[in-house]
């Protein structure tokens, strides 16, 4: 009976293992899970938990603050303070920062350094998703080679088998014979290395798009959506510059030592705090002794100003934070610099790769017309198996280069849409 109970509930589940041991993917499906799952981005979010959880600690220097404690002590003689209070039974704090320019730049500071973290998020999601559509585009053209490796091989072995019956019927040498054999242990090697290289872009793919091992993939045949076309190569340089994590992250950092400096520019300025205290106190500490009259109930409540007048390190910080602006400014400079010329020599060669796809998707073509001629020739008994066989394999290599080609299209397209920061909707 138990038998049965677990057969039923083993192929009552084997429809669900076999939907989780399988996924559909389409290429802006792997670019926006792999802003979401790589690990990359992950650790990126904890930095920016951790920027925002910095913020907050500096802006809560503003709040206020209390404190219970006691003071007990025993006294002999005259009631000496404890930690700078009078010895108490019990004892309430309070204190809150009303101005402090230092501390109240320090904050903001921060709050530009949580934004530089945000945007290291954004970049990470913008290289988390170009890196799973590359092992999108580069595993999808290795199982599109894959079958014209398989068909080629078998081009080839049917060559080698002509072949060697030609040489038993002595029409040709033992030497052709070897060429061919030699043929196809190459062909065999591309094909493992194939198969090869389809292991390792798969378990690749997994891990930029956060899917466990051993999951099947299924890839859809779709380009990119959209279309670069309406963009002028203006429009992208100023979207380049406009949207580049480090350009962006180096102009937060210029402002952050601009901020620093303000607030340094002010060290000669009050810090005023909101003070209140309550102390109560024991007769066994001497106060109705050498006081003249003595209270149980004390309170305080004030205002506490501090006016630096002398702080040495002020100057070397402004002239650290001064050289810090220049340097932020100058690889400002050579970050805009160097997105222009990727981007313009990206766009030219996406004009090259445009053309030489166009040739060789035509030379695919008449590669594929010429076969179906040579077949229909066959078929009629007037073309030779082995000449056939060696047109398929032309049109096979035709359609091989023009399939990488294609790839090389497709990755600078993604380059350009990730420099752009149009990669991610």
């Amino acid at each position: 009976m138990n038998r049965i109970v677990c057969f039923i509930l083993l192929f009552v589940g084997l429809p669900r293992l076999g939907l989780a041991e399988s996924m559909n993917l389409t290429l802006e499906g792997t670019l926006q899970r792999a802003s979401e799952q790589n690990q990359h981005v992950l650790l990126a979010r904890t930095g920016s938990q951790s920027a925002a959880a910095r913020k907050a600690l500096d802006k809560a220097a503003f709040g206020p603050q209390f404190s219970v404690g006691t003071g007990v002590a025993a006294t002999y003689g005259f009631p000496l303070s404890i930690e700078g209070s009078a010895p108490s039974l019990f004892n309430v704090n309070y204190i809150q920062t009303l101005y402090d320019r230092k501390q109240r730049k320090q904050a903001a500071a921060s709050g530009l350094r949580e934004e530089g973290a945000q945007i290291e998020v954004q970049s990470q999601q913008q290289n988390a998703a170009l890196e799973a559509g590359r092992f999108y585009l580069e595993l999808r053209n290795q199982r599109q080679r894959h079958q014209h490796y398989q068909t080629q091989l078998e081009s080839l072995e049917k060559t080698r088998e002509i072949i060697a019956v030609r040489v038993e019927a002595g029409v040709v040498q033992s030497r052709e014979l070897t060429k061919a054999r030699l043929e196809v242990a190459k062909a065999k090697v591309t094909l493992t290395t194939n198969e090869k290289n389809l292991r390792l872009l798969e378990e690749q793919l997994r891990q930029a798009i956060g899917v466990a091992p051993g999951v099947s993939l299924t890839l859809e045949n779709e380009d990119l959506g959209g279309s670069l076309s309406e963009w002028s190569e203006e429009t992208l340089l100023v979207a380049a510059l406009d949207k580049d994590p480090t350009l962006m992250q180096l102009r937060l950092q210029g402002q952050s030592f601009e901020v620093a400096e303000e607030g340094l520019n002010g060290w000669f300025r009050p810090v005023v705090n909101l003070v209140g205290r309550y102390d109560l106190f024991s007769g066994f500490n001497n106060y109705d002794t050498y006081f003249n009259k003595f209270q149980r109930n004390n309170a305080l409540f004030g205002m506490s100003i501090q006016v630096p007048l002398l702080l040495p390190g002020v100057n070397p910080e402004k002239r650290r934070l001064r050289a810090a602006q220049d340097e932020a400014r100058l690889k400002i400079k050579l970050r805009s610099d160097q997105i222009r010329m990727e981007t313009q020599s990206e766009l030219a060669n996406l004009e090259v790769l445009k053309a030489r796809a166009e040739v060789a998707g035509l030379e695919a073509q008449l590669a594929r017309e010429n076969l179906q001629v040579a077949q229909a020739n066959y078929d009629e008994g007037t073309l030779p198996l082995a000449k056939l066989e060696e047109v398929r394999r032309e049109e096979s290599m035709r359609w091989l280069q023009y399939l990488d080609i294609k790839l090389e299209e497709e990755k600078n397209r993604l380059n350009l849409r990730k420099q752009a920061g149009l990669l991610l909707k």
